[in-house]
This record gives structure tokens, C-alpha cells and sequence, in this order.
């Protein structure tokens, strides 16, 4: 190819682009397509207004399943988490398997705890700092870990059963709208 070549195809686009621009000012300017480009325009600020309402709908179901997704788990870990606890302070002391099944109780209270702070960032309840120290203290600390087995009527017993009633009730699922 050589320079004529070139400038024939540059000045060939050229011709093109313009020609394109003129022929949609055109479109623009000529009375009969008015309704047409009303249409358009109407139709894509409704495309564009079903959109942004379906956006923000789903954020909210999103939010919510993620809030009864943590809450499904969050109420399974505390059942295990309340069984286990009972469990072991009501069964006689065996120092072999004591330092594990405490090991595994204070773990599961804190897989509870960060549960809970998911929870409370997807929009469900305030983080419950006040229920989560008495539970650990109730399940974790091994003051009376001597006098086991310990009675149903134990104020350990009824503390553990109690706390994990009371956080039963403040993590409920919501429903889905």
C-alpha cells in the first residue's frame, strides 16, 4: 500500500463517521420520529427505574437469608453447645478427658460469640455482650469442676439452661417477605 492508499481509506472513515453523525442528527431533527424517540427514551428511564427497584429489593431478601442462614446456625451450635455443657458437669470427673471436653466447650462458646457478631452485621441483633460473658462463665469456669457430678438443681445447671433459653429468644429467624 501506499500513501494514496492510505489517505483514499482515511478519508473513506472519515466520510463514514460523519456521514453516520449526520444521518442521526437528522433522525433527530426530522418531526415524524418524535414519538419514536419519545418512546425510547420513556422506555429505557422505565427499564432503568425496574432495575434499580429489583437492585434494592433482592439487597434486602439477600440480607434477610443471610440473617436466617447465621440465625439457623447460631441456634444449632447452641443446642450442641448447651447438651455438651450439661453433659459435663453432670457426669463424675475424669481428668484424662476433662482438659478436652473444656478445651472443646470454650471453643464452641466462641464459634457462638462470632456467630453473633455476623449476625448483628447483616442487620439482626445487637451483639449481646452481657448473655455471652455469663455463658462462658457459666459453661467455661471450672470452679466446681471438684464437686461433679453436679445436681439438676445446681445453680450452674439452671444458669446454663437458663442463658441459652434467653439467647434462644433473642435469635429468631425473620420472614421472608
Amino acid at each position: 500500500m501506499n500513501k494514496s492508499d492510505d489517505l483514499d481509506m482515511l478519508s473513506a472513515s472519515e466520510d463514514f463517521e460523519y456521514g453516520w453523525l449526520d444521518g442521526f442528527v437528522g433522525l433527530l431533527q426530522d418531526e415524524t420520529q418524535y414519538v419514536t424517540w419519545f418512546l425510547v427514551l420513556f422506555t429505557c428511564a422505565i427499564s432503568i427505574i425496574i432495575a434499580i427497584v429489583q437492585w434494592t429489593k433482592n439487597k434486602e431478601l439477600t440480607r434477610v437469608a443471610s440473617h436466617n442462614e447465621w440465625v439457623r446456625e447460631f441456634r444449632e451450635k447452641l443446642a450442641v453447645l448447651e447438651d455438651e455443657s450439661l453433659n459435663f458437669w453432670m457426669t463424675a470427673a475424669n481428668d484424662s478427658r476433662d482438659v478436652i471436653s473444656m478445651g472443646r466447650l470454650t471453643r464452641e462458646v466462641k464459634e457462638l460469640t462470632t456467630i453473633a457478631s455476623e449476625i448483628a452485621k447483616v442487620g439482626g441483633n445487637i451483639y449481646q455482650k452481657e448473655l455471652f460473658k455469663d455463658l462462658r462463665r457459666a459453661v467455661t469456669n471450672d470452679k466446681e469442676n471438684d464437686d461433679r457430678p453436679l445436681n439438676a438443681d445446681h445453680y450452674r445447671i439452671i444458669s446454663i439452661k437458663t442463658i441459652t433459653t434467653k439467647l434462644r429468644r433473642q435469635y429468631k429467624r425473620r420472614p421472608c417477605k
